[in-house]
């Protein structure tokens, strides 16, 4: 950033005056310390919006989160055609491992389960903490019958979670899924949808996915 050189001509006196450079250098160095501020405010602000959006226990992010992101998955599915599904994840009676061995425990519980999903999708799904034990994931260019086949390796990591076999745990989980279309009309629709068959799973005997 040189202010003297973007002077226009008929300023050449002023510019060859000493005092004047010395004024114009002290407002060139304060521009670019304001500069070198901003763009260090901008990187502050984006963490804190990404560290916000994230779940403080799972490290996942969160249903508002989810909630824009699945609309932004509406959006690519009506301009380019690219199919996208949803399970609704929820762990098998969460509350009675509360009740049994404590919220402690429990938590350990919720961060094995979130780390065996997060180990277990695509760099290009998406996974949330939707509330409670319950998540969700949107498995972009997806059909439900890749989903399960996802949920049975989630399945297959989580019960291998070290964690679980030092406290002698068996968890289980339930799901239910649901594919994106036009039928479905909105993204309320298609998690109401993936909700109900989430409820069928449980009834039916849990430690299923259903779709």
């Amino acid at each position: 950033m040189d202010l003297l050189k973007k002077l226009p001509e008929k300023f050449e006196p002023i510019k060859r005056d000493k005092d004047f450079q010395s004024f114009l250098k002290r407002i060139e160095t304060t521009l670019i310390k304001l500069e070198t501020e901003n763009k260090a405010l901008k990187k502050q602000v984006s963490k804190y919006k990404k560290e916000a959006s994230k779940d403080a226990l799972t490290n996942m992010y969160t249903r508002k989160y989810f909630e824009e992101r699945a609309q932004q998955e509406i959006h690519r599915f009506y301009r380019y055609g690219i199919p996208f599904a949803v399970a609704f994840l929820d762990l098998d009676h969460f509350k009675n491992i509360n009740d049994t061995y404590g919220h402690q425990i429990g938590d350990i519980v919720l961060v094995e389960f979130s780390k065996a999903i997060l180990d277990t999708i695509r760099v290009n799904d998406f996974a949330c903490r939707y509330g409670g034990e319950e998540f969700v994931v949107l498995f972009s260019g997806a059909t439900s019958q890749n989903v399960i086949s996802a949920l049975k390796r989630i399945k297959n990591t989580f019960i291998k979670s070290e964690q679980l076999k030092e406290k002698n745990l068996t968890v289980t989980f339930s799901a239910g899924v649901g594919s994106y279309s036009d039928e479905l009309g909105d993204l309320y629709a298609l998690i109401e949808y993936c909700d109900k068959k989430l409820y069928e799973a449980k009834e039916s005997g849990r430690d299923r996915f259903l779709m």
